[in-house]
C-alpha cells in the first residue's frame, strides 16, 4: 500500500565532492572540513602518499592504494572505515577508479581486447554495475564521505596576460556530481573554492571562499540539525517453506531390448569398416543377409550377419598391419 508522510528532513551523513587540478588544495580542503566536522577521519591515498605532506597539521589514519586502482579494493576500504567506526571517510582520489591503471576504463578495454566482437559496449555490461556497486556504497555508507577528483586540465589566458591552468571537470565518468550534498571546484593558485552544486545552502556559488575547518562546523551543523533518521522499514519476512512431498522412487531405466542392443552392435561394426550413411549401412545389409529391414532377421541372420562384419573388420585390420 503506498503511503503519504509530511515531508520532513532528516539527520543524515554528509556527501561532498572536491574538484581541482593539481595543486588546487583537494587533499587539504578534504582533511580541514573533516576535522571540522570531528571524530576519526580514515584517508584513502591513491595520490603516492600525498597525506604526508599534512601528517602533524591534521589527525587521522590512512590506508594506502597502489595499482592496480580497482573497484573492489576501493568497497574494501570503504567497509574497513564503517566497521572501524570513522566518523569520516577521505577518498583521495576517486578518479583512479575511472582513469587509472586497473580502473574501469582500463578495464573496459581490457575487455572489450579479449571478446570475439571487440565490441566496446558489451563490455560496458561487466563495467557498469561495477561503477554502480561504488556509488551505492559512498551513498549508503553509515560515514561521512569526502571525495577528491582530478579535474580535465586547459590552460588560459588571464586578462591581465597571464597563462593559468583550471580545471574543465571532473576526471570521472560523467553524471557522477549529480550523486553529492555539495560539489566544490577548488581553483589554482588561490585555493578558493565555488560550488557548482549545493543542496545545502551553505556555499555561494558566485562567491569562492577558503575551506577551512568552519567549512566542516557548517557542514555537521546541517546535517545533524534535521529529524532522527527513521529506522529502515523492518524487511518482510519470507513465508515458511512448503516441505515438498518426498519424491517418488525412481524406477530403473528399461533394459535395452535384444533387437536394439543387435542394432547397436551392428552401427558399431559398420562404422569400424568406416560405412556410416544410411543407404551404404543398408546396401551392406541387404548384400549379407537379402533383407534390408533389420526387424525381418532371424537369430541365424544376425549370426550370420555379425560373422561376416567381423571376418571384414579382421581383414582390414591385418591388412593395416601388414602395410
Amino acid at each position: 500500500m503506498i503511503q503519504i508522510d509530511k515531508a520532513t528532513r532528516h539527520s543524515k551523513k554528509a556527501r561532498i565532492a572536491l574538484i581541482g587540478i593539481s595543486g588546487s588544495g583537494k587533499t587539504y580542503g578534504a582533511l580541514a572540513i573533516a576535522t571540522g566536522i570531528g571524530g576519526k577521519i580514515l584517508f584513502i591515498d591513491t595520490e603516492s602518499r600525498s597525506h604526508e605532506h599534512f601528517v602533524g597539521k591534521f589527525s587521522f589514519d590512512v590506508i594506502n592504494f597502489d595499482p592496480p586502482y580497482e573497484v573492489e579494493h576501493y568497497l574494501e576500504a570503504i567497509k574497513a572505515g564503517e566497521d572501524g567506526g570513522y566518523s569520516t571517510i577521505i577518498i583521495d582520489s576517486l578518479s583512479h577508479a575511472w582513469a587509472g591503471e586497473g580502473g574501469l576504463l582500463d578495464r573496459h578495454s581490457k575487455i572489450t581486447e579479449a571478446s570475439r566482437s571487440k565490441n566496446s559496449y558489451v563490455a560496458w555490461r561487466e563495467v557498469t554495475p561495477l561503477h554502480n556497486r561504488l556509488v551505492e556504497s559512498i551513498l549508503h555508507s553509515g560515514c561521512n564521505v569526502i571525495v577528491c577528483m582530478r579535474a580535465k586540465m586547459e590552460y588560459v589566458q588571464t586578462p591581465e596576460g597571464k597563462v593559468e591552468k583550471v580545471g574543465i571537470g571532473a576526471i570521472q565518468r560523467d553524471g557522477l556530481e549529480y550523486e553529492f550534498d555539495a560539489v566544490l571546484e577548488l581553483a589554482n593558485p588561490s585555493h578558493l573554492a565555488s560550488s557548482s552544486k549545493d543542496r545545502t545552502g551553505l556555499f555561494d556559488c558566485k562567491t569562492p571562499k577558503m575551506i577551512n575547518e568552519d567549512t566542516g562546523k557548517a557542514i555537521l551543523a546541517y546535517f545533524s540539525g534535521g529529524e532522527p533518521a527513521p529506522k529502515p522499514a523492518p524487511k518482510p519476512q519470507p513465508p515458511a517453506p512448503v516441505p515438498s512431498p518426498a519424491p517418488e522412487p525412481e524406477e530403473p531405466p528399461a533394459e535395452k531390448s535384444t533387437l536394439e542392443k543387435r542394432r547397436a552392435k551392428m552401427h558399431a561394426m559398420m562404422k569400424e569398416l568406416g560405412f556410416n550413411s544410411k543407404e551404404v549401412k543398408t546396401a551392406l545389409l541387404n548384400k549379407i543377409t537379402g533383407k534390408e529391414h533389420t526387424g525381418d532377421l532371424t537369430d541365424n541372420e544376425w549370426d550370420n550377419l555379425f560373422t561376416e562384419l567381423q571376418t571384414e573388420i579382421d581383414k582390414m585390420k591385418g591388412g593395416n598391419s601388414n602395410a
